[in-house]
């Protein structure tokens, strides 16, 4: 701007100096020679000003100034401005998990980043790119907790049915601030679910017998403070209420007291559930779930307690009520006094309940897990019978290792068992005879008939159906690649609730193999998942180690 300025004054002083050629010269005198003296130099710096063009002036006069305001500015950026805040990083949402774990729930999971905790999302199911009504409305949101979310979520009562030819996906979306977060992942219904899962929901209620919600009785079915009749009561289906309990363990809920009768429903680890009777062994128990869905299941599914047992009455397999029985169903307690423990254990004052000899010097102990009996000391002997936890068997021998016991069950059948299914104390060991596999008893003890480590290849045809073979898991845990806990990881870790399909298990059913909702293959320990005996013995053997 100042040469500008001074530009434009310097070509109006040019314009006025060609203005004046036009007067006439003036009269200017005699010639003076000023080349003969010294020059004369402006000195000081007024001088040199005054010597200056006008252009000249006006940038000195102008060019402090600029420098001045350029300081200034670079003080006021450097030092005074406040800068203005860095962008927010995105918010970033990633689903990890979406697995059905039974045909109607479906557990989801994600991981977030810059997602406040609190944030709620919302779940939809895709069919061709397209939502599908087919949760719960109770259900389909979840907050971010942790930076995590963890959700299960379920079928709609009146959810319509959904074609399984079309292509699933999950999506998770919501909104951070205003800007919108989404996450989709494929979704796949395993074969073993297909149909349950494509069904509406309103297909399984015809299936099950309602429960009454009142029915009128008299004071003389159950002994009550308040006997006036009129008013009506509510009771369960049976005129005897059941024994209310928490569910052990868990399996399946059948029509009859069988590992073949219909399938009902399922139980899981505490749910309650009133028992209404058992078999004289104790080795079924009807029941009635939370839902009113009543049938059989197995003892060691369920586990009651040792006070349950005796509260309820025996039955019959078509469930009709039988007289109790005459004598305990415990051996131990018929024992008579003339039958002593040998001199170790002669400072017990009394027979305990694991073990105590009968009149012919057998020892007799109570199940301490439950298992098959075979007709050899091998996994591969016979199938002869089953026991369960807590039952009292005579125990007749043993091989020389402790490995498998030769016993006679309460019903007179007799067999091989191995010693994690008796789990026999240590001090009754000493008081079993030796035995060859073959039952004859030894003087001194040799090497036991050693067990197999491989039994023939799984084939389809030894399995039941897949549905027959589906449990639950009941205790989060580890999915091995070979039934060992130094075994590597199969895939991702087994999550309570979630199903899982049986496909073999080891000769002392301490791991099963199993395929996950993943179509992950590998070994669960018995602490992760439960099996009844009835299926167990159903799962043919592997041993890969």
């Amino acid at each position: 701007m100042a040469l500008a300025v001074g530009y434009l004054l310097y070509r109006r002083s040019r314009s006025k100096a060609s203005d004046s050629l036009d007067l006439p010269p003036p009269n200017i005198g005699d010639l003076v020679d000023y080349t003969s003296g010294e020059p004369i130099e402006p000195t000081s710096l007024a001088d040199r000003f005054k010597a200056l063009s006008l252009p000249g002036r006006i940038l000195v006069g102008v060019l402090p100034l600029l420098l001045l305001g350029l300081g200034a500015l670079l003080v006021f950026n450097v030092f005074l401005r406040t800068p203005p805040p860095p962008p927010a990083p995105p918010p970033i949402l990633t689903l990890t998990k979406a697995d059905l774990v039974n045909p109607t729930t479906i557990s989801v999971a994600a991981q977030t980043e810059n997602i406040p905790d609190g944030t709620e999302l919302g779940l939809e199911l895709l069919a061709n790119d397209q939502p599908v009504e087919w949760f719960d409305d109770t259900t389909i949101t979840g907050q971010v907790i942790s930076s995590t979310l963890d959700m299960r979520v379920s079928r709609s009562d009146d959810a319509p049915p959904v074609d399984c030819s079309q292509s699933f996906d999950i999506r998770l979306s919501g909104s951070v601030n205003g800007v919108p977060v989404t996450a989709v992942r494929e979704f796949f219904v395993p074969p073993l679910f297909r149909d349950e899962f494509c069904a509406p929901a309103v297909a399984e209620v015809p299936t099950r017998t309602p429960r009454p919600t009142a029915i009128p009785i008299t004071p003389t079915a159950t002994p009550a403070t308040d006997p006036e009749p009129d008013i009506p009561v509510l009771v369960p289906a049976d005129p005897e209420p059941g024994v209310s309990v928490a569910v052990g363990n868990g399996g399946n809920v059948r029509a009859t007291p069988s590992g073949e009768g219909e399938l009902v429903t399922q139980i899981a680890l505490g749910d309650p559930v009133e028992v209404l009777g058992r078999l004289a062994d104790s080795s079924w128990f009807r029941i009635r779930t939370a839902d009113g869905s009543e049938g059989w299941t197995f003892s060691a599914a369920l586990n009651p307690p040792a006070d349950v047992i005796e509260q309820v009455p025996v039955l019959d397999a078509s469930g009709v009520a039988q007289a109790p029985p005459a004598a305990p169903a415990d051996p131990t307690a018929t024992a008579t006094p003339e039958a002593a423990a040998p001199d170790n254990n002669s400072s017990d004052p009394a027979t305990t309940p694991t073990e105590a000899p009968n009149d012919d010097g057998i020892v007799q102990v109570q199940v301490g897990n439950g298992g098959n009996v075979r007709s050899a000391p091998s996994g591969t002997g016979e199938l002869l019978t089953q026991i369960v936890l807590g039952q009292t068997v005579e125990v007749l021998g043993r091989l020389a290792d402790n490995s498998w016991f030769r016993i006679r069950t309460p019903d007179g059948t007799e067999g091989w068992t191995s010693n994690g299914a008796l789990n026999p104390p240590a001090d009754v060991l000493e008081r079993i005879p030796i035995l060859t596999a073959t039952g004859e008893q030894e003087s001194p003890p040799v090497a036991a008939a050693p067990e197999p480590t491989a039994t023939p290849a799984i084939t389809a045809a030894d399995l039941p159906d897949a549905a027959e073979r589906t449990v639950v898991v009941f205790n989060s845990g580890q999915l091995h690649q070979e039934p060992s806990f130094d075994a590597p990881p199969a895939g991702d870790d087994l999550t309570t609730g979630e199903t899982v399909e049986l496909l073999a298990k080891t000769g002392d059913e301490e791991w099963f193999k199993v395929r996950t909702t993943r179509s992950e293959v590998g070994w669960a320990h018995n602490t992760v998942i439960t099996v009844p005996p009835e299926l167990a013995l159903l799962m043919p053997i592997e041993n890969p180690l």
